[in-house]
């Protein structure tokens, strides 16, 4: 095996281990609360197995499955992750069912005789004797099994109330490690996938408003005067009487985004957990070889540790946002860390790595790319409109330590309260063949009352030529004006 491969599964058995010990701790927490024998360990397995499967692998049951065994020996509650989450509902409330079911059984071996019959009325302390009983009869019939099914609920109810909220979590940092959420992350950009935001749009149309807007439209007057006696070209002067709606219906709405392009690909993914308004987050950076990278901080429980997915193949990001049912299959979870891959991603795990290093690797690699970033004013709106937030935009440059690079982080707050970031290298974009500053640049198209003169007159141009563009294919279609090609 490869020393990836031992790294990978060395990680792996420390999340297993956290997470075990944290379910132990809150299982001693509950016997005591229910007055059981707090001497308990819980060990999670990702064993795809049920309670019945590993007593009686040959049978089948007519009952619900429990996810988990109790070994008498030991005083062990082993729980089987793969159970708890493929099957129908809540994993939390299936994990909370099976604790309680497991729990019933701890009782029936370890409890003195009335001292907990609130849980438990059957006594298994013998347990030779429960052995016998395990081989004389099959597990429907078993009594202590009927009376774990009876009383479940009402256990499960009382753990619910008090620590469902904690073992919620506990399985959800698990689930991050070993499902990697990336359908929940892309969720977050594919909406911006085919056209410029709303929210461009209507920075937009507030500079627009700003502006001398004759000057956009004279060159085209003149053009239309020379036809001014064709009829067909009234829709054409009526929409130019209104630029705002004009930019808004269909100069803006059929402007794709640059940065879905094929040449935009995929290098990296990579999940971490980081702190945000002093609560812990899930952190998704999405890194490409075009000089960006794309960020959001979930309400989604953290990563126990740092992971890395990276594509097998050439994943355009277009690609990447389009993807659905990205989550391994949880019935072989195992598999993914053997080969340490999944969905056509390689995975690296590293234990305890925290945002600032994840970001010190990204911020290497922005400035080294094959592409460059930000070469007009649509990409560096489409970086914008990717973000799709709705609030609290800013950006802040600054040069990350060890790098010597100026970086450029653009923040936006989204409808359901999710931070997304973009991090570009900085320097300065080539528009209309003249220098600006990039950080400038995408100030102007977060804020237009943040512009300053010489954005301003680039944008007022970028403003101009499409509307030149608009005009003319409007002409064509019209069949005002012949193409060189055309008969």
């Amino acid at each position: 095996m490869s020393d990836h491969k031992l790294r990978n599964l060395s990680t792996l058995i420390y999340v297993l281990n956290q997470i075990s010990m944290e379910l132990t701790n809150t299982a001693r927490e509950i016997t005591k609360n229910l007055n059981l024998d707090p001497n308990l360990e819980v060990l999670v397995s990702l064993k795809d197995l049920t309670e019945r499967q590993v007593e009686d692998h040959y049978e089948g049951t007519r009952r619900e499955e429990i996810c988990g065994y109790y070994v008498p020996e030991r005083r062990q509650i082993v729980i089987f992750y793969p159970c708890v989450v493929s099957r129908d509902g809540s994993p939390s409330d299936r994990l909370i069912k099976t604790l309680a079911h497991e729990l019933i059984h701890h009782c029936q071996y370890t409890c003195p005789v009335n001292a907990c019959r609130d849980v438990c009325e059957i006594s298994l302390s013998n347990i030779m004797e429960s052995l016998r009983l395990k081989e004389m009869l099959p597990y429907d019939l078993r009594p202590h099994e009927i009376e774990a099914y009876e009383k479940q609920e009402m256990v499960a109810e009382k753990i619910k109330n008090k620590w469902g909220a904690k073992i919620g979590t506990l399985i959800q940092n698990l689930d991050v490690v070993v499902r990697p959420p990336l359908g929940l992350i892309i969720e977050e950009f594919r909406e911006s996938t085919t056209h410029l935001s709303e929210i461009f749009v209507a920075n937009m149309i507030e500079l627009l408003k700003r502006t001398d807007k004759h000057l956009l439209t004279e060159n085209l007057l003149h053009l239309l005067d020379k036809y001014k006696n064709q009829g067909s070209l009234d829709s054409v002067k009526y929409k130019l009487s209104n630029l705002e709606d004009l930019f808004r219906f269909e100069i803006f709405s059929a402007s794709p985004c640059k940065l879905l392009e094929e040449d935009v690909y995929v290098k990296s993914v990579y999940l971490t957990s980081t702190s945000l308004h002093n609560q812990p987050k899930l952190k998704a950076i999405i890194n490409t070889n075009s000089g960006f990278a794309l960020m959001v901080s979930l309400n989604h429980a953290t990563s126990l540790v740092t992971l890395k997915l990276v594509p097998k193949d050439r994943l355009p990001l277009l690609k990447l946002l389009m993807l659905r049912n990205l989550q391994p299959s949880p019935s072989a979870p195992t598999r993914i860390y053997e080969e340490s891959q999944f969905d056509g991603f390689k995975v690296q795990l590293w234990e305890n790595s925290d945002e600032e290093k994840i970001l010190q690797e990204v911020s290497e690699e922005l400035c080294q790319t094959e592409r460059l970033f930000g070469m007009d004013l649509e990409e560096l709106a489409c970086l914008i409109a990717l973000l799709n937030g709705d609030k609290d935009s800013a950006v802040e440059r600054f040069t990350r330590d060890g790098s010597g690079k100026d970086l450029v982080r653009v923040t936006v707050k989204s409808k359901e309260g999710y931070t997304k970031e973009a991090l570009v290298c900085g320097g300065t974009a080539i528009i209309k063949s003249r220098e600006l500053d990039k950080a400038e640049v995408l100030k102007a198209l977060i804020n237009p009352n943040a512009m300053n003169k010489e954005v301003a007159d680039e944008i007022l141009l970028y403003f101009d030529e499409r509307l030149k563009y608009w005009a003319l294919r409007r002409l064509v279609e019209l069949g005002v004006i012949k193409l060189p090609f055309e008969k």
